[in-house]
């Protein structure tokens, strides 16, 4: 019987474009070390770090439509309702998300007719539908009253929490608020004291302020920055 490779035998070869190829890079001798502990090789190590840092995808090269990474924009306001505070309410540098969707006209006696509540995505603060990482600004205004009910204009507009679970609520949000927050970026939070002191929530955040403070004709309405640093 004659030897020689079989037609067909062996391994699939890969596409070009998949295909492995050297590279010579220098690295610091701790992360070398750090690697060589690692059960996946170096190889992979750097592979996978890479294309999680930078939302990368393999090319498309079996014929198969890969779908690009979604894309974002800067800001994300979790809790916009009627976008009260924003200068440009269409702001194209900003995601506008709510739990709800309500059409202009929603008060009695043509009493601010105009607004209304159009969130670009609608979802629930407390499990956001978008990665890691990904907004350089969060804007965390969360419903405050826990009193009365949806009848009312002001909860109506404002929303109500729930008395038995708002404060398991409230830090779902921010922690979820947190985490599509990007390294380096910046997440502001408002709350007003109307029926809750902010110092009962401050304390439960997974992050320290950097600086906040009161406004308002009453002064119970707080404003509260966050910076989400790289190692956070």
């Amino acid at each position: 019987m004659s030897g020689g490779k079989r037609e067909g035998s062996g391994r699939k070869p890969s596409p070009p474009d998949l295909k492995k190829i050297p590279v010579g890079v220098k690295l610091p001798r701790w992360l070398v070390e750090w690697m060589r502990d690692q059960s996946e090789s170096q190889a992979v190590l750097i592979e996978e770090s890479l294309k999680n840092l930078h939302k990368l995808k393999p090319p498309d090269v079996l014929g198969v439509a890969v779908s690009p990474a979604p894309t974002f924009p800067a800001v994300l306001d979790a809790c916009c309702g009627g976008r009260m505070f924003w200068w440009n309410k269409a702001n194209p540098d900003a995601l506008f998300m709510d739990c709800r969707e309500v059409e202009k006209g929603a008060f009695q006696n043509n009493w601010n007719p105009g607004w209304c509540v159009k969130p670009d995505e609608i979802a629930d603060f407390r499990d956001m539908p978008f990665p890691d990482n990904t907004f350089k600004i969060v804007v965390f205004d969360p419903p405050h009253l826990t009193s009365g009910s949806m009848k009312s204009v002001i909860n109506k507009k404002y929303g109500l929490l729930n008395k038995e679970t708002w404060k398991d609520d409230i830090v779902a949000g921010f922690s979820e608020c947190w985490r599509v927050l990007a390294p380096g970026g910046v997440l502001i939070f408002k709350w007003n004291e109307a029926n809750i002191k902010a110092k009962d929530l401050l304390r439960s955040f997974p992050a320290e302020p950097l600086f906040g403070d009161f406004t308002g004709k009453t002064g119970s309405t707080i404003w509260v920055t966050y910076l989400k640093t790289p190692n956070v």
